[in-house]
């Protein structure tokens, strides 16, 4: 689906976030999907990895002892992973929702969408998909399934 998106007349720059983890459905061949933590308010980053004193050791450790492609490609990825982990990190620290969500997992994970789509621009998102997961289905689970995506189009509304 991504791959189609950016492959229309006029293109789109698609791109995937979940933040219920590896998905399948949203694997692309040209897009990578970014994961973020519904738990906090910022993406799931490599921890320190992109801290100025840690970075060239960083590179030095994933820097192959042989010329190899394998050995390359993987210390490319890394980086690019480290990379981009900041940029939709900082992203997200700058969003600030007007609409309070509920604590439960549900509501977390829509309350990370809702920040993801008001980063767009930032983000550089056009067309964006975005994967959560709902858990097991109960009575209780009916009342969250409603007012959760009221929430969160309740903040997209109110924050643009």
């Amino acid at each position: 689906m991504l791959d189609e998106v950016g492959a229309q007349n006029p293109a789109f720059k698609p791109a995937a976030f979940s933040i219920a983890g590896n998905a399948k459905i949203i694997e692309a061949n040209t897009v990578s999907p970014d994961m973020v933590s519904a738990n906090s308010d910022v993406a799931v980053r490599f921890k320190g990895a992109s801290d100025s004193n840690l970075k060239p050791h960083i590179k030095r450790m994933l820097a192959p002892s042989l010329t190899s492609l394998m050995g390359e490609t993987i210390a490319d990825l890394f980086e690019t992973a480290i990379d981009r982990s900041d940029v939709v990190g900082r992203a997200l620290d700058k969003v600030t929702l007007s609409t309070t969500f509920p604590t439960d997992g549900l509501s977390k994970q829509f309350q990370q969408v809702a920040k993801l789509i008001n980063s767009s621009t930032e983000l550089a998102t056009e067309r964006g998909v975005y994967y959560v997961r709902i858990g097991g289905f109960g009575a209780h689970y009916l009342s969250k399934i409603t007012h959760t995506p009221s929430a969160t189009a309740t903040s997209l509304c109110s924050n643009g």
